[in-house]
């Protein structure tokens, strides 16, 4: 019997080697879709914060529309208002761009290589009937 430390480990269950292989493959998918779902996320709170910032500017608007005493005034008012708007925008689309090309970046080209098997613990590893009979290994974590 060899001692190998990277040993698999014997399945607790029928089940053990297809719950295995489904975490595993979670795994490698959530490492495919992880910078999209982040662009998605990132986009998202990028136009939320687009939508505050309209509502504060629309709130500062109707505000200002009660001091107005000429047309000048509400000409004004305007022009500020969507002076602000503009300005807004120009920051989100900038903001907006950088996520999107976050998100276009080429995935990393993937190599599958064997992964080093883990460690039994807690078992008991029992001799094979061929090999010289060696003592009873007990490892525990």
């Amino acid at each position: 019997m060899t001692n190998d430390p990277h040993r698999a480990a014997p399945a607790t269950s029928p089940t053990h080697d297809a719950f295995q292989v489904m975490f595993d493959s979670f795994d490698m998918m959530s490492s495919v879709w992880q910078p999209s779902c982040k662009c998605f996320g990132r986009w998202q709170l990028e136009l939320a914060q687009l939508n505050a910032k309209q509502q504060r500017a629309a709130l500062e608007f109707s505000r200002n529309m009660v001091r107005w005493t000429s047309p000048m005034d509400a000409m004004a008012n305007t022009m500020s208002y969507w002076q602000t708007l503009c300005g807004f925008y120009g920051i989100a689309s900038e903001n907006l761009t950088s996520v999107v090309a976050t998100a276009a970046q080429p995935p990393v080209a993937f190599e599958i290589v064997p992964r080093p098997l883990k460690k039994a613990h807690d078992t008991i590893v029992l001799p094979d009937l061929n090999e010289p009979e060696l003592p009873l290994d007990r490892k525990v974590a």
